[in-house]
């Protein structure tokens, strides 16, 4: 699932949905250098999802080691009660395609997240219709050259687990959406 390209607009999705966590976001704003370099933060991110789902369990363990150590260095300070507070406290064409990516993982969220952030929320089948084209899109690129085009760990992992690792060839048809109701959808 991790190796389908729409888990970039799903990533970006849930980075908006913990964004509605006030202290989340204190902390990001404070400690993140996401504004200057926000490809490079997502990358990094993306690398840290990518080593946990495939790599290995000591390097799994290694990478959330140093994200631990890193966020154990790091506070923030509540703006509305002055009040400081860990980070890691469990209280809480690059250009183009970031902004594609992230403005639709941003129309993928929940009605309820939409008014929490006071805009209103897109029509549902126009999201819908997007996430087919953007899920379908990059499913067209050949599968021997999709695949090698991910970053290293992945491929590291299709090579420790051999040829039948690779991800089947997709078929097109009517897929289930983030935003069909139960029951609709499906082949």
């Amino acid at each position: 699932m991790h190796g389908d390209p729409m888990m970039w607009v799903a990533g970006v999705r849930a980075l908006h949905l913990q964004a509605l966590h006030p202290r989340a976001v204190c902390g990001v704003m404070q400690n993140s250098d996401f504004r200057r370099d926000a490809w490079g933060r997502l990358t990094r991110t993306a690398n840290f999802v990518g080593t946990t789902t495939y790599g290995t369990t000591e390097a799994a363990e290694k990478a959330g080691a140093r994200v631990r150590k890193i966020h154990s260095m790091l506070g923030a300070t509540d703006p509305g009660t002055g009040e400081r507070y860990d980070v890691d406290g469990p209280e809480p064409a690059r250009e183009l395609l970031w902004r594609r990516v992230a403005h639709l993982a941003y129309a993928a969220l929940p009605p309820y997240a939409h008014e929490l952030y006071g805009r209103p929320a897109p029509k549902p089948a126009t999201v819908t219709r997007q996430l087919r084209a953007t899920g379908t899109l990059p499913r067209c690129v050949p599968a021997r050259v999709r695949w090698q085009l991910p970053p290293k760990h992945i491929l590291r992992a299709m090579a420790r687990l051999g040829p039948g690792a690779r991800p089947a060839a997709y078929t097109l048809g009517r897929r289930v959406a983030i935003l069909d109701k139960p029951g609709e959808g499906g082949k």
